[in-house]
């Protein structure tokens, strides 16, 4: 006799995942499927999910984020209400309906499957590890079974005790670790036989991100797209609503001081000139314009358009007073770009550097979907700048606020707006090469140019 099972979890809003694990669990033949919870939550895509895992599993549970949904007012933080209000009735009944656990008998074993956490303040999710009192906590939590399978952790796990089974799936939509592809688990039968797959199936990053960006105020949408393109988890979520950003109270001569002491301020000013010659364009925007980086270039080129964008009010009236010479050329924009609100004004390049450490890499891809440029050129300085004493007091809050970005991760993101990289490429292994490097001072900047195919 011959039969397989598979069983998934933690989708997460994901149509692009739950659809390559779908077809990828029809390639191999399998018609019995079983869900452990986690439809909803941090993913845009409500009905999709909901309408593919109604149709296709045998048997499903709730998940945490499906109560948390439904029911709790520990959601609110965490954009619950974007989701229900999204619910229609059937689907609310639905959800509303799933129970606990689900039970099954298969190759002469008795397996039980539940997502393993049940409320906000009651988890019950072992560790991931071997420790002997979590293995046993987690299989007696229902009764004794021969096999256990769970969802939750996004983690795919198997451990063993007493000859007995206990075994994650990993995450379909929201794996978190550290390898970007949906994950699930199939059980088998073979001559009597029992034997367990984890299965990792590559998807459409790229367009799970573009899905993200199009969906109207996605509440989670910066840890989403972080998770999904790095499989981080984010342990943290911060509320939509951005804080004064530290850079308006830092006062331009000292900004200046700082970048004339540390040479950054001819080095970008150099990078600048560099991104306009080789990226041509009628109409330029300059992200993080400060006091005038890069418009004493810009004048000098014959764009129709020059767009100076930057979170001080303060350092846009030095602009305006030092380049009088552009008249309505030169635009000048206050802009938080963290705020969920507010969106650029379209240009056919978009000059982005040393700002994405400041604003996040999802807020800076949901502004370059919202302007639609045809080339982005970005420069990132890894590990931050060498401390300096005189200005160190100063700098504090600015620093505090600063956020490494994972290259790789941009790269994916940007995709999901339709821009691909135009330099480097993506080669396996720790030998990665996305861009060239430039130098400042003692360091190394990565330039990361992208424009549509």
């Amino acid at each position: 006799m011959s039969r397989s099972a598979a069983f998934l979890s933690d989708v997460h809003g994901n149509l692009p995942a739950l659809e390559a694990v779908l077809a990828d669990i029809d390639a191999r033949g399998i018609d019995e499927i079983y869900f452990l919870g986690d439809v909803l939550g941090k993913g845009p895509s409500v009905h999709e999910v909901l309408d593919l895992l109604r149709r296709r599993c045998r048997g499903a549970v709730y998940g945490n984020w499906d109560r948390l949904v439904l029911y709790s007012p520990e959601g609110e933080r965490f954009g619950a209400p974007y989701y229900r209000v999204r619910l229609t009735e059937a689907e609310r009944a639905y959800l509303a309906a799933l129970p606990e656990t689900l039970e099954l008998d298969f190759a002469g074993k008795r397996v039980l499957g539940y997502h393993g956490r049940f409320s906000i303040d009651r988890v019950v999710t072992p560790m991931f590890n071997n420790e002997r009192e979590n293995v046993e906590a987690a299989m007696y939590r229902f009764g004794p079974h021969d096999v256990t399978i769970m969802g939750d952790a996004h983690h795919p796990f198997l451990l063993t005790h007493q000859g007995r089974f206990l075994m994650n799936t990993g995450a379909v939509g929201n794996p978190c670790d550290r390898i970007p592809q949906a994950s699930y688990l199939i059980l088998h039968e073979r001559g009597g036989a029992f034997s367990s797959e984890h299965v990792r199936v590559p998807y459409d990053l790229a367009r799970a991100v573009s899905l993200a960006l199009h969906a109207p105020d996605l509440p989670m949408l910066e840890t989403y797209i972080r998770e999904t393109v790095t499989a981080v988890y984010s342990r943290s979520y911060k509320p939509k609503a951005p804080a004064r950003s530290p850079w308006e109270d830092l006062p331009l001569p000292v900004y200046e001081a700082y970048a004339s002491a540390r040479g950054l301020g001819q080095t970008l000013s150099s990078i600048l000139a560099e991104q306009m010659r080789d990226l041509p364009a009628k109409s330029v925007c300059l992200l993080g314009v400060a006091g005038g980086n890069g418009l004493a270039f810009a004048a000098t080129l014959p764009y129709a358009q020059i767009l100076g964008v930057d979170v001080s009010e303060a350092y846009l009236a030095a602009c305006r007073a030092r380049f009088p010479q552009l008249g309505d050329r030169l635009s000048l924009l206050r802009m938080d770009l963290r705020d969920p609100g507010a969106r650029l004004p379209h240009a056919e390049l978009v000059l982005a550097d040393l700002l994405l450490e400041y604003t996040g890499l999802a807020a800076f891809v949901r502004q370059i979907e919202s302007c639609a440029p045809r080339a982005v050129s970005c420069v990132l300085l890894p590990g931050g700048d060498e401390p300096d004493a005189r200005f160190a007091e100063a700098l504090s809050p600015v620093e505090k606020q600063r956020q490494e970005v994972d290259p790789t991760a941009l790269v994916r993101a940007m995709e999901g707006t339709g821009l691909a990289l135009r330099r480097g490429g993506l080669d396996a292994g720790l030998g990665q090469r996305i861009g060239p490097l430039l130098q400042y001072g003692q360091r190394l900047l990565l330039r990361m140019d992208f424009a549509r195919p």
